[in-house]
């Protein structure tokens, strides 16, 4: 399958909305767009809710004219959808942790120390409950300190020595594997 991952328009979500609102089948409206059934099912249900009749919320309600259980038709709006992907969008390439002067100075000052990147990693957590700009995962911390620009700084001489050498040693075997005998084959032995 050769086919190319691609995001939704807003000129599709808007043809997605005037089939949706016509009782059209997310199979009909895939056709129409030429995409996956997969993929219209996914951003309907992803993107759609039964409204109220107070306060314009979005909690379905059964309505009494129709003297059923149906409930209200699900709405679906491309303009709010494409705002929350763009949104989504946004968030999802945030910048590398330890990007301010803050964060950067407490990660060096506890290096300094002798704490170990994991160690940091869990007490900045604690110290900064309120404030994620100042939270870094243990391999965040660990590829600033091997960062080529902070090579000036010479933070990993501040790790532990097992952490610094296991960063520049490979696994050699101090005698070389043996290689396997071939045994003879089975047919060959008596019976």
């Amino acid at each position: 399958m050769n086919t190319q991952y691609r995001h939704l328009t807003l000129e599709e979500r808007i043809e997605i909305e005037k089939k949706h609102d016509l009782g059209f089948s997310c199979r009909a409206i895939a056709k129409h767009l030429g995409r996956s059934p997969s993929t219209i099912s996914r951003e309907t249900r992803r993107n759609s809710w039964r409204p109220s009749r107070e306060n314009a919320s979005y909690t379905p309600y059964r309505d009494p004219a129709l003297h059923g259980d149906e409930l209200t038709p699900t709405q679906y709006r491309a303009a709010r959808t494409q705002k929350k992907a763009c949104e989504r969008a946004k968030r999802s390439h945030q910048p590398t942790r330890l990007t301010t002067p803050k964060a950067i100075t407490y990660v060096e000052n506890k290096l300094k120390g002798g704490w170990t990147p994991e160690m940091v990693a869990g007490r900045v957590r604690i110290d900064f409950p309120d404030d994620p700009q100042m939270w870094a995962c243990p391999e965040t911390i660990y590829r600033f300190v091997y960062a080529p620009k902070n090579r000036d700084r010479r933070l990993a001489e501040y790790l532990p020595a097992d952490i610094r050498n296991a960063a520049n040693t490979t696994d050699v075997r101090s005698t070389p594997r043996r290689s396997r005998t071939v045994s003879q084959s089975t047919t060959a032995h008596p019976r």
